[in-house]
């Protein structure tokens, strides 16, 4: 075979070889019938749009395919000599292929959505809508369980220290006494979900069971005219009462976890006091 010929068969190889992907001359149709012949594919029927997209997905994957394949033989060294020159420029051809997996199996899942009927993509959708709907409904019982749990123990710290606080003020008993007789109340609370509630209600509600009322509010001073006694007016005197002490609480802060069990022991002995260095 004369060199001459030998040129031109290599020159036919090497055009043959550049030939653009079938796939892409489809495209490259498609665009000139719109540019050229003034194709309007957009007001085609639904079904038929429906069709071209359908196709489009398909050339995506099998172009996402081939290259994913190129690059898998370009890394196990199987890819000719005239394929490499693209590739020798990918920087991180592992992570390349990776994402082209990734891209293949999405666009998978997305051709699977135009194989749904009708009525199968509108329980699709609102399945989808539903899940949404759950998930929000979940965060927010969760953020409102986050904060009645907060609220709780905020409210707890504050009952605790101000009725230890009433309680060093009004009961005069041995300490081991009161710390029963407190103990015995604040389970009383836990067991009826007192956190919950208005701690200045729950404070005040506990100075009548322990029978503080008389000291706190006497009777004569809440005396209507005829005599009786103003039940509407006591309870507005103890609730101010019991604020009282709770305000001294959140002056405490959140930081002191004494739960008010540090306060003078009005039972104890008294300290004497020390006097000067010598």
């Amino acid at each position: 075979m004369s060199a001459g010929m030998s040129e031109t068969t290599e020159a036919e190889r090497e055009a043959k070889r550049r030939e653009p992907s079938p796939l892409v001359a489809e495209v490259e149709e498609r665009l000139r019938d719109i540019v050229q012949n003034g194709a309007e594919p957009w007001n085609d029927p639904a079904e038929v749009r429906r069709a071209t997209r359908r196709r489009d997905m398909e050339i995506m994957r099998l172009s996402a395919m081939e290259a994913a394949l190129h690059t898998t033989e370009y890394i196990c060294g199987r890819l000719p000599a005239w394929k490499r020159e693209p590739f020798e420029k990918v920087t991180d051809p592992i992570a390349s292929l990776a994402n082209l997996n990734r891209a293949i199996v999405q666009i998978t899942l997305a051709e699977d959505r135009f194989d749904e009927s009708a009525e199968e993509r509108a329980a699709r959708i609102k399945a989808e809508a539903d899940a949404k709907i759950r998930a929000a409904e979940a965060a927010l019982a969760e953020q409102d369980y986050t904060a009645r749990q907060i609220r709780r123990a905020e409210n707890k710290r504050q009952a605790h220290g101000a009725i230890r606080a009433i309680a060093l003020d009004h009961i005069r008993l041995p300490r081991g006494d009161r710390e029963d007789l407190l103990a015995n109340l604040f389970d009383i609370w836990e067991a009826e979900d007192a956190y919950d509630a208005d701690p200045a209600e729950t404070v005040a509600d506990a100075c009548a069971q322990l029978a503080l009322t008389p000291r706190i509010v006497p009777d004569a001073e809440i005396q209507t005219p005829d005599g009786k006694i103003d039940i509407i007016a006591r309870k507005t005197r103890l609730l101010a009462f019991a604020r009282k002490y709770l305000d001294l609480m959140k002056s405490v802060g959140p930081d002191d976890d004494s739960d008010g069990a540090g306060l003078d022991d009005p039972s104890a002995p008294p300290t004497q006091a020390q006097g000067p260095p010598h």
